[in-house]
């Protein structure tokens, strides 16, 4: 004798119901992803491979009037990042929370307007 299946049970014959649970499972996964890796956790995975790759960069994260950029990572090698250290200290201000308008540096306000990224060979005026 044949079991008689529950109409909750997602089947091949209610995909309304299957796709559902699967959004349900998703969003699940998806927030349990979330609380798993907090945003200062991407941040030092970013500093972390970026550096190991030799490369420098940050990642900045643009207000909604698209004026004013906010550093919230820092990748340099090192010495950089000791001389980053010491103007902490002289100016009294931090680097990670720093915020600046993008029309100060050529190269952010480009990459604004043009949503390209751009490469700058020197980033001693990016830095200053």
């Amino acid at each position: 004798m044949a079991k008689k299946r529950s109409s909750s049970i997602p089947t091949m014959t209610s995909p309304g119901r299957g796709t559902e649970l699967l959004r349900a499972l998703n969003a699940a996964a998806a927030s349990l992803q979330r609380a798993a890796h907090s945003e200062a956790e991407v941040f030092r995975a970013f500093r972390e491979q970026v550096v190991a790759l030799g490369l420098r960069g940050g990642i900045h994260l643009l207000d909604a009037t698209s004026k004013r950029l906010t550093v919230r990572a820092v990748a340099y090698p090192d010495q950089i990042l000791s001389l980053l250290a010491e103007l902490e200290k002289f100016t009294g201000l931090k680097i990670d929370g720093f915020e600046f308008a993008v029309a100060d540096v050529d190269a952010y306000q480009q990459a604004v307007e043009t949503g390209q990224a751009v490469f700058v060979p020197n980033s001693n005026a990016v830095v200053a």
